[in-house]
């Protein structure tokens, strides 16, 4: 991560249970990750990815049973490569962990932090609301009832 940009913005990523991305990368609980094999192109295998701010506002909530979300603070700069930028997807290199654990705790991270003076944050580029984080507990009541709604769906077309 290039020390000399001026602004951040966290990235919220998921991790399996043993605390591995897609791409073999093994996240600290804090601290630095780099990325393994790294490649400048929209290859999720090689790189660091994640969703930009935590805003997944266009997602269906999936609940997942196992594994983790990490927030990663990058720098906001021409190296973040949109993977899907209609699903605020990008991959990127490198950055520091300031938060692994649940999803929930995750996206209050990213709230909770958003203007703090340390965390330099680029959060006047970035206009975002509550209940577009992810895990928040406005997102989540959103997106359980959306959840809940689809199960619904499934289970009278079963029958």
């Amino acid at each position: 991560m290039d020390m000399k940009d001026n602004f951040y913005v966290p990235m919220l990523c998921y991790v399996d249970e043993n605390k591995m991305d897609i791409g073999g990368n093994v996240y600290p609980q804090h601290g630095l990750i780099i990325a393994s094999k790294f490649t400048d192109d929209i290859n999720i295998e090689t790189g660091l990815y994640g969703i930009l701010w935590g805003e997944m506002n266009n997602a269906i909530y999936e609940k997942i049973e196992k594994g983790y979300w990490a927030v990663v603070k990058t720098a906001d700069n021409k190296a973040l490569i949109p993977i899907d930028k209609g699903n605020n997807r990008y991959k990127f290199k490198s950055g520091l962990v300031l938060y692994l654990g649940a999803l929930r705790g995750a996206g209050e991270f990213i709230w909770n932090n958003r203007n703090a003076p340390y965390h330099l944050f680029n959060s006047k580029k970035y206009i975002i609301q509550k209940r577009d984080i992810a895990g928040t507990k406005p997102w989540l009541e959103i997106n359980e009832k959306k959840w809940l709604n689809k199960e619904k769906q499934r289970n009278v077309q079963k029958n």
